[in-house]
């Protein structure tokens, strides 16, 4: 019998929210730009910005859905501006980089989330081409748009980046490897380049969404190719699906500064964000919350992905 796909954004399991407060007065007056605006986590997150404060550029390559999500922040009383944008594109890039700090004001944040999981299958019967738009979409994508917004912050010792990273951090993501392998990059390029940044006052956070039905995550179980090679995957998420709610309200608190001293380090919808900033110091002491190697006579760090659980 064929396994019942959970409809997009439809939360089967509930997570409460970590944190508390509203941050609309922090927020005010500033400028954050979300890729993959147009649905799914990408929309919530330019929503829940938009609804405190923050002017809130929507971008993705389909110009109608990321009007659609304008629409309804404006309707909710806040500040939204669509751009069309081929994240694959440096001067497309650029291009909406420039509107955006002439039109509207410094960049106080970057969201990047736009996604592509496409290619599907083992690595000797993937298709290299739909494998090589994962690879862009989800890490050059990402590193371009740093690139753009970068040097603006560094100037103005004022900046906060959110990279949405997924599936292949915390281990091996089989018939998957060109999302996997990319969103592992990005969490590994957000490490690092929040260490370059730490001197200058901007703060990077890789962030994990955690299991959402989206679109993108749909098309892995749809069509003969996802049922063949994925179906073990959606089996083993079964009842673990939550909305993008929790990702919305995670990209606030790290938005407000709030958790700037977790800036590096490897967040989650599921992790007790209040704990780790009270345990910030620790965190940082005993390099947790980040990818590590581990060899068979290190045993300084446990395989793979630190985590507070592994770690308390």
């Amino acid at each position: 019998m064929q396994r019942a796909v959970p409809p997009t954004g439809a939360p089967v399991a509930s997570l409460e929210p970590q944190f508390e407060g509203a941050h609309v007065t922090i927020l005010q007056r500033q400028v954050g730009i979300v890729t993959g605006a147009g649905r799914g986590i990408g929309r919530a997150i330019a929503l829940r910005l938009a609804t405190e404060g923050m002017h809130v550029v929507a971008v993705a390559r389909s110009r109608g859905e990321i009007e659609e999500t304008c629409d309804m922040a404006r309707s909710a009383g806040g500040a939204a501006t669509a751009l069309a944008v081929d994240i694959r594109d440096r001067a497309s890039i650029d291009d909406c980089v420039s509107e955006v700090v002439q039109g509207i004001g410094p960049i106080d944040l970057l969201v990047n989330n736009a996604g592509s999981n496409l290619a599907h299958g083992p690595v000797w019967d993937v298709d290299a081409d739909l494998w090589r738009q994962d690879i862009e979409i989800n890490l050059v994508g990402t590193f371009l748009f740093c690139l753009a917004v970068a040097p603006a912050m560094i100037q103005r010792k004022s900046g906060r980046v959110i990279n949405i990273h997924g599936g292949g951090v915390s281990g091996p993501l089989p018939y998957d490897t060109g999302y996997s392998s990319a969103k592992a990059a990005v969490a590994r390029f957000s490490e690092t380049f929040a260490i370059e940044a730490r001197p200058h006052n901007v703060q990077v956070f890789p962030m994990s969404p955690g299991p959402v039905m989206t679109q993108l995550t749909r098309a892995l179980f749809e069509g003969d190719t996802g049922r063949r090679w994925n179906g073990a995957l959606l089996q083993r998420l079964e009842g673990q699906w939550i909305g993008p709610e929790a990702a919305a309200d995670l990209a606030l608190a790290l938005a407000s500064g709030r958790a700037d001293s977790l800036s590096g380090r490897l967040i989650g919808v599921f992790d007790p964000l209040d704990d780790l900033i009270a345990r910030a110091d620790e965190l940082a002491a005993d390099d947790l919350h980040v990818m590590r190697v581990v060899t068979s006579t290190s045993g300084h760090v446990p395989p793979v992905l630190l985590t507070a659980s592994h770690h308390s």
